[in-house]
């Protein structure tokens, strides 16, 4: 029998062998084989719908914002902005390629914009290639744009753009409520049952800053209705995380309170009625008192538990009409829970869910649907002395 290697041997094999293998598949340029100076890193994303000159038929517009290799190394970082369009996303990324002489860096991307006319005509293409590219990140931030995308990108008259803001207005602080707005998140949902999702809306403000108005509520990947800052407020107390939603109730004797929501329990059940769906929302809410104005003394804290509830109540009643009655869409997980606590009922017309929930259908079933509220709110001790104005 041969000698057995020595540990000195086997510890240079463990260190070396690894090494090895880094330089056979990395090269000393990394795995694209390519240098820093010969791709161009895209940070920021705009997708619209372009028209194909050549056969009429839909084309995208590509906007990226790419870091510009030109500039000075020792001075702030500098952007350019691209454009091209074409069939599909890979060709109108092959073209810009060609423009910059460099491969484009995707993996750094932050945010990717949906025009209103792409939305209008249908993301699911976009969001399989987005799903399905190794560059893009699952976790990148998605949102839809008032008009075209691509206007977002364009300097002002200080050089600024305002995409360059867009970042922070997506934090998740700031996300409308049951959003989906990351390419994983998104994808999941596009791959659901349902497939309906809601989105932050961007646009221009009056000085042409960038600023969250709204939501976007998409049907089968197509843009169905678009909500404004209050009915997207409303739809926050039936979101995942109902974080940062503030309430003003108005009390008796011209008086008013501020609440935060800081917690919430329950579900949506669901049921039916004489065949058409019924559903409970059973849900319990926890708010923490911020302020009150008026000029008596704070009410007792069952007069303004009763307001609270009444104020609740109006918020998801508002929210259901405008996105499951004007939008026919369930963004609410209405299909989960006739498929969790109705089950002969879906067994029977489950595989209809869309059209039943078409109200302009003629075999809608939500024209006689019922939505029963079973809400509670309970205001939490806190340790913040409320400030009082008035006498």
């Amino acid at each position: 029998m041969g000698k057995r290697p020595s540990k000195t041997i086997k510890k240079l094999f463990i260190i070396l062998f690894p090494l090895f293998l880094f330089f056979c598949l990395c090269g000393c340029q990394g795995l694209s084989g390519k240098s820093p100076n010969q791709r161009s890193v895209a940070q920021l994303m705009a997708l619209d719908l372009a028209q194909d000159d050549s056969q009429g038929s839909p084309a995208v517009l590509l906007t990226l914002r790419v870091l510009d290799a030109e500039g000075s190394p020792e001075g702030p970082e500098t952007f350019q902005t691209v454009q091209a369009q074409g069939k599909s996303i890979t060709d109108a990324l092959g073209d810009i390629s060609r423009q910059l002489g460099k491969d484009i860096f995707l993996r750094d991307v932050r945010v990717i914009l949906f025009g209103e006319s792409l939305c209008q005509n249908g993301i699911d293409n976009c969001q399989k290639f987005l799903s399905q590219s190794y560059q893009i990140r699952p976790r990148v931030s998605i949102a839809a744009a008032e008009g075209e995308a691509a206007r977002l990108f364009q300097d002002d008259d200080n050089g600024e753009a305002p995409i360059d803001s867009i970042t922070s207005l997506l934090e998740w602080d700031n996300r409308p409520g049951n959003s989906a707005v990351t390419v994983m998140e998104l994808e999941r949902i596009r791959s659901s049952s349902e497939g309906d999702c809601i989105l932050p809306f961007i646009s221009l403000g009056d000085e042409k800053k960038a600023e969250i108005s709204g939501s976007a509520v998409f049907t089968g990947g197509q843009l169905k209705i678009k909500l404004d800052n209050t009915d997207t407020k409303n739809l926050r107390f039936l979101s995942a995380d109902p974080r940062q939603t503030v309430l003003t109730v108005s009390l008796p004797d011209n008086c008013s309170a501020t609440f935060r929501l800081t917690g919430r329990k329950g579900r949506i059940y669901g049921g039916n009625q004489d065949g058409a769906p019924l559903f409970r929302l059973k849900y319990h809410f926890e708010f923490q008192l911020l302020e009150f104005t008026g000029n008596t003394k704070i009410p007792s804290l069952e007069n303004m538990e009763k307001a609270l509830e009444q104020s609740v109540n109006d918020a998801i009643s508002h929210s259901i009409q405008k996105v499951v009655f004007d939008g026919d869409a369930d963004i609410m997980g209405l299909a989960s829970a006739m498929r969790r606590d109705s089950m002969i009922w879906w067994n029977q017309f489950g595989s209809g869910w869309k059209t039943f929930m078409d109200v302009n259908s003629q075999d809608s079933l939500f024209q006689k649907s019922v939505f029963i509220l079973d809400t509670s709110c309970k205001i939490a001790q806190s340790d913040i002395r409320v400030p009082i104005s008035g006498n």
